[in-house]
């Protein structure tokens, strides 16, 4: 592999992406794989930066942005017909704890700095802003892994707390596993609905020299929102059953789950969410929501089982975003014997974002 090689790759991507939605905007964000070497992104402007912005100005078609990009690899673009709704595309890959570029950084290419600007200026426009990058905040379940440097998770985290009224959800990637969260505002309410993409790959990433799972089946997804509010619907999630396909030579995508109508919501919001990580808590019925949740966060190929212990994990993962409150929540619901105990629920959410299927 090389920064050749990986060009190529990209090319060949954003090709595949124009022949298939030749009518459609394509909003792409940077994955940690997309740069060579992998997951070493760079504070300062370079060769894939721009090479890509070259690749994908016909999508993003604004100088400005084109300039941020080329700086690091984030832009910001009103999506049409209604221009109401912001997608701001991060590059969290110079967060991930992989990077050793960024080490010493505070606020790597200024992003951070630029986040809180943009977020402002939609506030003050009234606009409302759906989130894309791809390296999550908070902790990925059930391995317990935050994939944010420390120093920069309270800075990221504050930005997106001050403006949850803004903030109408936020889609991320590089879990390979299907997966929400729920964000709270500065006062403790439920507030941004955080999503998670499976990803086509089949493949399991490796941490600390262990690969992490078996396979899974390829995914896509279809998110559902509004384009005048930015109010998220649902979600239509699909696979390729890779036992079934690939002894009949074929690759067909179906659809897996409805969002809603597997968990019995009106909608995917914060609040609804939130009600159903308290159902999800309750000592009546909650099991079986959580092996439903568990079974689609592997697209359906259930080769593993969630014991108590990744349960307790899934259930912490959901409402806490930093090491310390996760290890403190699932030490507090573990008894001594391993066999752990409900997480209470409180008083009180490739990547490529395909923006398909609008309401009006």
């Amino acid at each position: 592999m090389n920064v050749t090689i990986n060009m190529d790759v990209m090319a060949n991507l954003t090709k595949a992406m124009n022949d298939t939605f030749p009518d459609k905007k394509v909003y792409a964000t940077f994955g940690n794989h997309d740069y060579y070497p992998a997951s070493q992104f760079p504070a300062v402007s370079n060769i894939i930066y721009n090479e890509t912005a070259e690749l994908w100005k016909q999508w993003i078609e604004d100088e400005e942005q084109l300039t941020n990009f080329r700086r690091g690899g984030y832009y910001t673009r009103l999506l049409p017909p209604h221009n109401k709704v912001r997608i701001v595309a991060l590059n969290t890959n110079l967060y991930y704890t992989s990077d050793k570029i960024t080490v010493n950084e505070t606020d790597p290419t200024g992003q951070l700095q630029w986040m809180r600007l943009v977020l402002q200026l939609a506030k003050s426009n009234s606009e409302k802003v759906i989130l894309a990058a791809h390296i999550p905040p908070g902790i990925h379940t059930p391995r317990g892994v935050q994939w944010f440097q420390d120093k920069f998770v309270q800075p990221f985290n504050s930005i997106v707390k001050d403006f949850a009224d803004v903030i109408k959800a936020m889609h991320f990637g590089h879990d390979h596993y299907d997966g929400f969260k729920v964000f709270d505002d500065n006062s403790g309410k439920p507030a941004i609905p955080l999503f998670v993409a499976p990803s086509v790959t089949p493949w399991r990433f490796i941490l600390n020299e262990e690969v992490t799972g078996s396979p899974h089946n390829p995914a896509i997804r279809l998110v559902t929102y509004d384009r005048d509010t930015g109010d998220h619907v649902n979600i239509d999630q699909y696979r390729m059953d890779l036992s079934a396909s690939l002894p009949q030579g074929d690759g067909d995508f179906t659809r897996l789950y409805s969002f809603t109508e597997s968990y019995k919501l009106q909608d995917i919001s914060a609040t609804s969410l939130d009600s159903l990580i308290t159902r999800m808590s309750a000592q009546a019925g909650g099991d079986d929501l959580l092996n439903t949740y568990f079974n689609f966060t592997l697209t359906g190929a259930q080769f593993e089982s969630c014991d108590q212990t990744c349960k307790t994990r899934i259930l912490c993962g959901f409402r806490h975003y930093t090491s310390a409150e996760f290890n403190k929540c699932e030490r507090d619901n573990s008894d001594a014997s391993g066999t752990g105990s409900r997480v209470a629920a409180p008083t009180l959410l490739i990547f490529l974002v395909a923006l398909l299927s609008l309401l009006r």
